[in-house]
């Protein structure tokens, strides 16, 4: 549908003002002279979004009565969208207002008008209530005045506002024009959730990609909200309302959680714990806006007062942990992040992102290192898992536990859902030992919905997130009178449930404590779900151990001492081939492109250039982080050769070394029948 343009400075806004100042010049005020320049107004609008306006609009209320509206704005199928009724400067708008309700008015959408005032009743209730008499008042609107002060403060020292705010213009005001026709204010909020999502995973795909872009359904909100509040109560005698107990959601969104940890907070409290003890961080520009004002909506609705929310700021969590940072945005975001530092942090709740990987290696997309994250993870996690392959380790939500872990201090909880493979996953064992050491009590609710271990599921359809990991409902409770050994609990609901049954379910639990959890036991080798595991499987003999292959001799403790992964090319579309002309030719592509890539890389400007942003992208020339390796089956190595340009695998300094000088062919009777050989 087309968008609405339109701005103080645009010709029809000035047309509009300039009539009426001829109008006041000759003291002109009654209805039908005034009502003339708005609905020439509402014409030049109605025409930018393919409607009419009507004027004098017959109709009939709902219990039969005729009334003639001044006008009603029709969409291209002829269904009245909105409606407007003018009335003079001398007329009291409140009083007009009240009548026409009395009379059985349509008040879904409509608006009462005069030069110096506009009501906009939507849904039976006062939308807006502005003084128009001049035009600077079309920032009156509550969504459009928050994204106006704070591009004002982003741009001041910068450049051309109108040029900053043009490619966002038509999803500013798509936004202020959906939200202002909810019903009310969880129907907005679930308006600007949705659109959250959607605009990431439609319109910035790479953001939704690294961030993992995914609002938090309401009932898990709702559950994981009750839970903590009983949690407090039961374990600590303690309440969401209690001074003294800060709360944070580290990875906020559009603050769902937040604002339903206000509806729970007394009102006795509220003002106190709004200013100093409530805490949320976002990385991202479009959801701090979206939650700023959810959180500030729900304060006003509970206290009638509005008051800016401070504990809210633009910042990236995990990037808070480094020693230099540079100044966050402003110097009242600066101080924000300071105030929070200093908080004792008694509640962490949230829904972290979970994104291991980029979906494309091609894409240029991967997720940002944390030194210091990344560290307390090899310290920790890392460093206690016997697994060979430690990579997700370092996914967002892991780092988001392992956070949150050290955040909360001596004592606290931990309310998080995320992806539930670190339940089971081999390269997790260190971290569930972690868990088990750092932690007295916890209790995880395994919502299921992995697609990649059941085929026969639907990610939309069964993932209470519509995606393709599993999920989990996560408590951590950590406390001073520590128990002896870790309590902990376990429970999952149906395989085969959809996630609108799954939602029900929590619905109808309320809270941990009426879920059925069933106990269970560790292992030695820190495995947590042991339902089907045989205990004598670590008494077997291995394959093979890393430590064998390194040892001088022969083989201790295992059955063979040498081994390989075999043929693992990554990318057989460009190295495998039935025609030995088109893999010739792929081959021949990729080695151009490569070496021609080096030498630019060799031969740039910027010594300072990042790598992943200087390379080129294009499937149809190169696959980056191709790698060939080729061994036959008595384990005599043939051939290794990288070719790559990715700062993880090898660096772009030593890359001439590996450079590409020759095409050869290997006998057709080994199975990888085309490689590259390379020289040091």
């Amino acid at each position: 549908m087309p968008q609405l343009n339109l701005k103080p400075t645009h010709k029809p806004i000035r047309d509009y003002y300039a009539t009426l100042q001829q109008y006041e010049q000759h003291d002109v005020t009654h209805e039908g002279a005034v009502s003339a320049p708005f609905e020439t107004l509402l014409n030049t609008c109605a025409r930018q979004v393919n409607a009419t306006i009507i004027p004098q609009y017959a109709m009939h209320t709902a219990t039969g009565n005729r009334i003639v509206i001044d006008g009603a704005v029709l969409n291209e199928y002829g269904i009245p969208i909105a409606y407007w009724e003018a009335k003079d400067i001398d007329d009291d708008l409140d009083i007009a207002v009240q009548q026409k309700r009395e009379a059985g008015y349509p008040l879904d959408n409509i608006l009462f008008q005069t030069p110096e005032c506009g009501i906009l009743i939507q849904n039976g209730q006062t939308a807006l209530d502005l003084d128009i008499s001049a035009p600077a008042n079309t920032r009156r609107n509550i969504i459009a005045r928050e994204i106006e002060n704070v591009v004002d403060e982003l741009i001041r020292h910068a450049f051309s506002r109108e040029e900053f705010l043009k490619p966002l213009d038509r999803f500013y005001v798509a936004i202020e024009q959906a939200a202002t026709l909810c019903r009310d204010f969880s129907q907005k909020q679930h308006f600007l959730n949705t659109f959250y999502e959607k605009f990431f995973q439609g319109f910035s795909e790479d953001v939704a990609d690294t961030h993992g872009i995914v609002y938090t359904p309401q009932p898990i909100v709702d559950f994981m909200v009750n839970s903590v509040s009983h949690i407090l109560e039961t374990e600590f005698g303690r309440s969401l309302s209690d001074t003294g107990v800060h709360i944070i959601d580290p990875f906020v969104g559009t603050g769902n959680f937040i604002v339903r940890l206000m509806q729970d907070i007394q009102g006795t409290t509220l003002e106190e714990k709004y200013r100093h003890e409530l805490h949320c961080n976002e990385v991202m520009l479009l959801p701090y806006y979206i939650a700023s004002l959810n959180i500030e909506q729900e304060f006003f609705q509970r206290t009638q007062t509005y008051l800016p929310f401070e504990g809210i700021t633009l910042a990236d969590t995990f990037e808070l942990l480094e020693d230099q940072q540079i100044q966050l945005f402003t110097k009242e975001n600066t101080e924000r992040v300071e105030r929070q530092k200093k908080a004792d942090m008694f509640v962490v709740i949230g829904n972290p992102p979970y994104n291991l990987r980029q979906v494309n290696d091609m894409d240029n997309n991967k997720n940002r290192p944390y030194i210091t994250m990344d560290k307390r993870i090899k310290d920790t996690y890392a460093a206690d898992s016997k697994a060979t392959l430690k990579t997700p380790l370092y996914d967002p939500y892991v780092k988001a536990i392992r956070w949150a872990s050290e955040r909360i201090g001596e004592e606290g909880i931990i309310a998080f859902v995320t992806n539930n493979k670190y339940l089971d996953g081999t390269a997790f064992d260190g971290m569930r030992k972690h868990l088990s050491q750092d932690f007295d009590a916890i209790y995880i609710l395994d919502l299921g919905g992995n697609v990649r271990k059941n085929p026969k599921l639907s990610g939309t359809t069964h993932n209470v997130f519509g995606i393709q990991v599993g999920v989990s409902i996560n408590l951590f409770i950590k406390k001073n009178d520590k128990y002896e050994t870790v309590k902990l609990f376990y429970a999952r609901v149906e395989e085969n449930w959809r996630k609108e049954q799954k939602y029900q379910y929590l619905d109808s639990k309320q809270n941990y404590q009426n879920i059925e959890w069933q106990q269970i036991t560790p292992d030695k080798r820190n495995t947590w779900l042991t339902e089907g595991l045989h205990a004598e499987f670590d008494t077997f003999i291995p394959m093979g151990t890393k430590q064998a292959r390194r040892e001088r001799g022969e083989a201790k403790n295992v059955i063979f001492k040498t081994y390989s992964l075999g043929i693992s090319t990554n990318r057989d579309s460009w190295v495998c081939n039935f025609n030995k002309n088109d893999l010739k030719n792929n081959i021949a592509a990729i080695i151009e492109t490569y070496n021609d890539q080096v030498y630019k890389w060799d031969q740039r400007d910027n010594q300072n250039a990042n790598v992943d942003d200087f390379v080129i992208y294009d499937e149809k020339k190169i696959k980056l982080r191709l790698w060939v390796s080729c061994q036959n089956w008595m384990s005599e190595s043939r051939i290794f050769v990288g070719l790559s340009l990715r700062k993880n695998t090898i660096k772009v300094e030593q890359a001439k070394l590996y450079t590409p000088h020759s095409v050869n062919y290997i006998d057709t009777n080994t199975i990888f029948n085309y490689t590259i050989t390379t020289e040091k």
